[in-house]
């Protein structure tokens, strides 16, 4: 159970930094592509925010000891 949710929270940490990475970047690649006239690559920036959800369930799917998640997330849950 501990080494489920050891790598759990590695996981949602990493997904948190990746997020917040994307959301720093968002705005200021907006501007500059507004700018440019790059139009066309501002929807792929919140296709990349997409794909970092879609890359953490998958993580979250693959991590050994899984069927000790709903256990870990009822005792989070129950904890706070």
């Amino acid at each position: 159970m501990s080494e489920f949710e050891n790598e759990f929270r590695n996981q949602k940490i990493n997904k948190e930094l990746n997020t917040m990475e994307i959301f720093l970047k968002i705005p200021l690649e907006i501007a500059e592509n507004l700018i440019k006239i790059n139009w066309s690559k501002i929807p792929g920036l919140f296709i990349e925010l997409k794909k970092n959800s879609l890359t953490y369930y998958e993580s979250e799917f693959n991590l050994q000891g899984k069927e000790l998640a709903y256990i870990f997330k009822i005792k989070e849950k129950f904890n706070k």
